[in-house]
């Protein structure tokens, strides 16, 4: 077996390998995580057998996802090794990552601890609300508006991420709820998987956030969205209203404590489970 770097001639082969695990991502997706961030391969015989991915956030924070191994080669420590090759390229940074419950001890043996949950909702949206007409779409060319999603972004999270956050707006559009100059939430909604992905959600309260994912959802009515929130959302039954059910639970941990927002929104859903 072989580590290597990640390259578009492997995406084919990592949609296969994801979609063994019944992860939705689709080429062009995958081919986002690359575009954005840097990828490992363990290869044998030149046949991918695991990955794993980082995205570099600023100079203190990184971000690690996409660790996958082929199940028949599951229980040999590939895993661990892929993620120790990984982890030598953000020696001195915070690492953020989000486990299944299975991998958390995985994680834990190698220094990390949980720092929060995300919950993913997905489904086909139901057609029986309208959009309640606060909310705004705009195209992704609208370079103010994207200015200040970076902005708000850095004062949410505490680091720079618009080297993922700006190739995730230029892929979809921005979404904000009152006045495009000082909006109560934003938000990215983009192509993902089946259909499309809602976040990061930005807002300055839970309300703000549901009232804007749910002004998204219902202009979406008949498509397939997903979105992963936080645990700032105690109640999740309007999600279920909207026909979004809960499909997967993920612990979220780092190695280091991250920066903390000082911002006047917060993060209530993430850009992905990879990029946080």
């Amino acid at each position: 077996m072989d580590i290597g770097v990640f390259t578009t001639r492997h995406l084919p082969a990592l949609r296969e390998l994801s979609l063994s695990f019944r992860w939705p991502h689709t080429v062009d997706d995958l081919a986002f995580a690359l575009r954005t961030g840097r990828g490992y391969a363990a290869l044998e015989r030149g046949e991918l057998i695991g990955s794993c991915f980082t995205w570099q956030f600023g100079d203190s924070v990184a971000s690690l996802g996409l660790l996958l191994v082929r199940q028949d080669r599951q229980g040999q420590g590939l895993g661990r090794v892929l993620f120790r090759h990984a982890m030598k390229e953000l020696s001195g940074r915070s690492v953020l990552l989000h486990a299944t419950r299975m991998a958390a001890s995985l994680y834990e043996s190698e220094g990390f601890a949980v720092c929060g949950e995300v919950r993913q909702f997905h489904g086909v949206v139901a057609s029986n609300g309208q959009p309640s007409g606060r909310c705004s779409t705009f195209d992704p060319d609208h370079e103010a508006l994207a200015d200040a999603l970076s902005q708000a972004d850095l004062g949410a999270v505490g680091y720079d991420r618009c080297s993922v956050l700006g190739p995730a707006i230029e892929s979809g559009s921005l979404n904000v709820l009152g006045d495009a100059q000082t909006p109560a939430a934003i938000a990215v909604t983009r192509p993902f998987g089946r259909g499309s992905v809602i976040g990061p959600v930005l807002a300055r309260t839970c309300e703000d956030a549901e009232r804007l994912i749910s002004d998204v959802a219902l202009a979406h009515q008949g498509s397939f969205v997903r979105v992963d929130i936080t645990d700032a959302f105690a109640d999740t039954e309007w999600l279920n209203r909207l026909g979004l059910q809960e499909v997967d639970h993920v612990i979220a941990m780092a190695n280091a404590p991250l920066p903390e927002g000082t911002g006047k929104l917060h993060r209530y859903a993430l850009i992905g489970h990879a990029y946080g």
